[in-house]
């Protein structure tokens, strides 16, 4: 192949003939049966094949032309090549088609008010009161968490009740013989201390001028009333109001009979997977991951609608200040 291509240059290029090659290409020629170039993806590889002897010249003239857009339109594999290789930015989210808000109800925590420091706190001082402070609290913790999970979906208890036996569960998964009941005291007393994400206030005021807000939480009142929320909403739902939590539907089927409206004029607005969106999307509500964590989503749970890493994109969903929706002036009262 070497002595053949030599030949062709000496008959191109005259002057060349005596010249020392020292480099040559000696691969193979790929054609495929309908003569054409086939340029795709497969198992996420892409691939640019067949391209009939013409491939140097077509790809590695049309990958620059790709990249600076000066040589001619004619070298149209690499343009096709970068086109499918380059990473297309992410579209803008919308609303679904028709889609028009008046309520705009959220998640309380994890959502408005970032818990994570407030918590894993309280729960270092719960396993210092054990003695047990060789164990990892964020473990503990999110052991302890799931349990209350698995606990909604039970017949009702308060959510203090719920705190209560999920601390006995953690402290037999996790082998602490001197933990105290009485020590979940330390989460109840750090809810005071607890603060909301940057966005929220700023985002809540903007949204708040063309919808009513409302919160939906697995919370007794007690302890929601504890929390700085920083404003006031027109509806307050809680699990003691309902008489039950998310997962199961019946707090989001309070917010349905409280408010008065159908689920097509409400997004909700949370970042709990487990609660948020197994417990609202069966029952056709739009749902808005606030996926502040950056978390995947388990395979088990219905896909929200949207996908935010943090709140204030909603008012971009919204509008440039959130007003347009149709729910009128909000009417404040502290629920």
């Amino acid at each position: 192949m070497a002595s053949v291509l030599h030949g062709f240059l000496a008959k191109l290029f005259p002057a060349l003939a005596s010249a020392r090659v020292t480099h040559a290409w000696s691969g193979r020629v790929a054609f495929a049966f309908d003569y054409l170039r086939h340029v795709g993806q497969c198992d996420g590889i892409h691939h640019a094949l067949a391209c009939n002897g013409a491939g140097v010249v077509a790809a590695g003239a049309g990958l620059l032309a790709g990249a600076t857009e000066t040589l001619p339109q004619s070298t149209s594999l690499g343009r096709m090549i970068v086109s499918i290789t380059t990473p297309k930015p992410p579209t803008e989210p919308k609303l679904p088609d028709g889609f028009e808000p008046r309520m705009l109800s959220f998640d309380v925590y994890g959502t408005l008010v970032n818990t994570p420091p407030a918590n894993f706190g309280a729960f270092q001082a719960i396993l210092a009161d054990a003695g047990r402070l060789d164990l990892n609290p964020k473990e503990f913790y999110s052991f302890w968490e799931q349990r209350n999970i698995a606990h909604y979906h039970e017949p009702y208890r308060t959510y203090k009740d719920i705190c209560r036996l999920s601390l006995s569960e953690a402290y037999e998964r996790f082998g602490v013989a001197t933990g105290r009941e009485e020590a979940i005291q330390h989460y109840f007393d750090c809810f005071s201390s607890m603060e909301l994400y940057p966005d929220v206030l700023p985002t809540l005021d903007a949204l708040g001028r063309g919808h009513t807000l409302a919160l939906v939480s697995n919370i007794d009142d007690d302890l929601l009333g504890a929390t700085p929320l920083g404003r006031e909403f027109d509806l307050v739902c809680t699990a003691e109001r309902a008489r039950g939590y998310k997962p199961d539907g019946t707090l989001f089927r309070y917010l349905l009979e409280a408010s008065g409206l159908p689920v097509s004029h409400i997004l909700h607005s949370g970042q709990s997977q487990f609660t948020d969106m197994v417990g609202g999307k069966p029952l056709g509500l739009t749902v808005a991951w606030i996926n502040r964590r950056g978390l995947n989503l388990d395979p088990s749970v219905p896909p929200p609608d949207l996908v935010f890493p943090a709140l204030h994109p909603l008012c971009g969903l919204l509008g440039s200040d959130g007003a347009t929706g149709t729910g009128g002036p909000p009417r404040r009262s502290s629920g």
